[in-house]
């Protein structure tokens, strides 16, 4: 079998190797050079995300927390400057000092989060279990979820 290594080709200083053996082209890209492309992938995800985020706004029905939460996290692991622009943007930036830490909830802001939490939760399990939908055990575990939602609240 033939074999030709190309070493002299850089690209962002990552070293590409290409192999030709026989007929068959396969390439093996760098540890440096598959990470770029991969947190490039990522990132891309992540805007993707944003823009699922932003529909959200718009569509009723649709989720806008979950997407940005998740770009976050991805722009988080790709490109750290992109997490910054997203969060500390005008819309977002005001509640940044909560979400830090460095603010806590006032009492008001904490009842309010309670009521609307165990509100919904009521209604929700209430309505689902008239109509069959769910059956005793999966609403005790929504109960339980949010009792344990409702002490870290309570005591952050």
């Amino acid at each position: 079998m033939c074999e030709l290594s190309l070493l002299h080709r850089r690209r962002r200083g990552s070293d590409f190797t290409c192999r030709l053996e026989g007929m068959k082209l396969s390439n093996e890209v760098t540890a440096k050079n598959s990470n770029y492309l991969v947190r490039w992938a990522i990132a891309a995800t992540g805007v993707a995300c944003v823009g699922l985020g932003a529909l959200g706004v718009i569509l009723p029905g649709m989720p806008t927390t979950i997407f940005l939460i998740f770009a976050c996290f991805l722009f988080s692991r790709s490109h750290p400057h992109l997490e910054k622009v997203l969060v500390r943007n005008k819309f977002f930036a005001r509640f940044l000092p909560f979400v830090d830490g460095r603010v806590r909830l006032s009492r008001l802001a904490k009842a309010s989060v309670l009521f609307l939490i165990w509100g919904s939760t009521v209604i929700s399990c209430t309505t689902l279990y008239m109509t069959g939908v769910l059956g005793v055990w999966p609403i005790a575990a929504i109960v339980g979820l949010n009792a344990l939602g409702s002490i870290f609240i309570v005591r952050s």
